[in-house]
């Protein structure tokens, strides 16, 4: 299909084998004690480890497979094989509707919400990829086999189940879920192997998990303390789809945030409800499409609610990042699905796929339009992080969190070495000492502004790099190069539509110096699709409290 032919097709554009934050630790670090570890029983134990209060499993298994198929440690292949997980969700949709007899047709808006960039975070940061989208498919598996009226298929809900409460900790809902849904099926057989299985499965999982020091209240004073706030972060997580900002905002700042979050839900619950009690009046309408759809809904709503309950101690809304935005399409998915069970009219059903197409199209359009930048920016930083690396045995990206720039300094000094499974690749080897000394010197870059430690530069003249590459700032001392990314000029739409550029001649920069060394520092602009090196004509000294002086030369 070309919609999941796009989403793989960015995935190969823009995926870098790089490690990003908890990558070092869960990815890399596990990687490198397993291969140490003397038994079997060590190397189990490993795997089944906690990290922080997640039990991932999944995602350590990811890291063995990977390491075996292609002898070395290639985060971008981890990344597809993580997004792998999408396309089971969406196969299981796919399923889902086949069985209730619905044209194929009708997958389309699903396919348009599910495989689109909004989610970029979690899409393209190899760890989140085996997290939040797999512990999603692992539940939903569980559920769609425990509903199948298929022999047997109880035993693969059973593995599926374990797989989700060992790849990511909201999977721990999958177990209540199965229970009530067989219980209210009716399904006693099945509850009895479902219940042995869970407390078999539980009592191992509780055995071996370590509890993490924490500062989190317990997760449900946020509730007897601050319920407003709770209920805010609940329909917030919901209605996150709509969200193009991505920033903290106080409930009153994202209202159409909250509404559309409350509107999915009292649409679900309405429909799900009305269909429950033309159950109770007649059993025979029972169907394992209507406890699937209960079902999924069920795993996206307790995830949120936990979500709500751990983060509601304040009422600023924290909880806007990208990779979240996962469950929010999710429920947007379920309310169409939950339609579907009342669609038998073939004109009811014309004109409400029509409006769904219509709708989801748009989305869709708006969220590769507004999307691609970000993940294109996103991409320059990391380029960045691997120059200044490689360069400078600095990451930078991290210099502004106590946490990362330790750890990532020490794992990448590990990654130096032969021995290492994964070795830090090489970006821009050409914009090396000689060449920037070298270099024609340009005015066209200019010092907007200087507000403490923040400078802005921009670049109006500068030839635009194309979605593909990027133009870059670099400070060079005697000592360093340093290297930044850029925010480029974005095209106008119709210029986009008209000539399939992206962007326009031009770029800004916000700086922040207090990550350089204090120093006399050449600053210029590189071109990664030209290759072109432009030195600015004065340099910038960088003193020991950090505020930037132009000297002329």
């Amino acid at each position: 299909m070309l919609i999941v032919g796009l989403h793989f097709s960015y995935l190969f554009r823009f995926a870098l084998n790089v490690p990003n934050g908890d990558d070092y630790y869960c990815i890399y670090d596990f990687l490198i004690q397993y291969q140490a570890a003397d038994s079997i029983s060590e190397k189990l134990l490993l795997i089944i480890t906690p990290w922080l209060e997640h039990t991932i499993a999944y995602t350590k298994i990811l890291a063995l497979v990977n390491h075996l198929i292609f002898g070395v440690l290639d985060f971008k292949a981890y990344i597809f094989m993580g997004n792998l997980s999408l396309v089971g969700i969406f196969s299981l949709y796919y399923l889902l509707l086949s069985r209730m007899k619905k044209p194929i047709y009708f997958i389309i808006p699903i396919a348009l919400l599910l495989f689109q960039p909004q989610s970029y975070e979690g899409l393209y940061w190899p760890a989140a990829t085996a997290a939040y989208m797999s512990v999603i498919f692992f539940s939903f598996l569980s559920v769609y086999l425990a509903c199948s009226d298929r022999r047997g298929a109880i035993w693969g809900a059973l593995a599926a189940g374990t797989m989700a409460l060992y790849t990511f900790g909201s999977g721990v809902m999958v177990l209540p879920v199965v229970f009530v849904i067989l219980l209210l099926k009716g399904d006693y057989r099945k509850l009895l192997i479902w219940s042995l299985w869970s407390a078999f499965i539980l009592t191992l999982f509780l055995t071996f998990y370590v509890y993490p020091e924490s500062s989190r209240p317990p997760i449900f004073q946020s509730l007897l303390t601050n319920p407003g706030y709770v209920f805010n972060y609940f329909f917030a997580f919901l209605g996150m789809t709509t969200d193009l900002e991505e920033a903290n905002k106080m409930p009153n700042e994202v209202r159409h945030i909250i509404g559309y979050g409350f509107v999915l839900f009292v649409l679900l619950f309405g429909l799900l409800f009305k269909r429950f009690l033309a159950f109770l009046k007649n059993r025979t309408k029972n169907s394992a499409d209507f406890w699937t759809i209960v079902g999924f809904s069920l795993i996206i709503l307790g995830g949120t609610a936990s979500m709500a309950l751990l983060r509601g101690q304040t009422e600023m809304i924290y909880i806007f990042s990208s990779r979240y935005k996962i469950y929010s399409a999710n429920m947007t998915i379920l309310v169409f699905c939950a339609m579907l069970l009342f669609s038998t009219k073939r004109p009811w059903e014309k004109y409400f796929l029509a409006l769904a197409l219509t709708l989801s199209s748009v989305f869709f359009v708006v969220s590769y339009y507004h999307y691609t930048y970000k993940i294109k920016e996103q991409r320059d930083v990391f380029q960045a992080g691997v120059y200044n690396w490689n360069t400078n045995q600095q990451w930078l990206l991290y210099r502004q969190t106590s946490y990362y720039e330790k750890t990532s300094e020490h794992f990448s000094r590990l990654m130096d070495r032969p021995e290492s499974p994964y070795h830090i690749p090489s970006y821009f080897p050409t914009l090396a000492r000689d060449r920037i000394e070298h270099a024609e010197m340009d005015s066209g870059l200019e010092v907007v502004s200087i507000d403490g430690k923040l400078v802005l530069f921009k670049n109006e003249t500068a030839p635009q790099a194309g979605i593909h590459r990027g133009n870059f700032i670099f400070f060079m001392s005697d000592k360093h190069i340093y290297l930044f990314p850029t925010l480029a000029n974005a095209n106008a739409k119709k210029n986009l539509i008209a000539s399939g550029d992206w962007y326009k001649n031009g770029y800004v920069s916000l700086v922040n110096v207090d990550q350089l060394t204090p120093d006399t520092y050449r600053i210029g602009d590189y071109n990664s699709l030209t290759d072109h090196i432009r030195v600015f004509e004065e340099p910038i000294r960088i003193g020991a409290t950090y505020l930037p002086v132009f000297n002329k030369e």
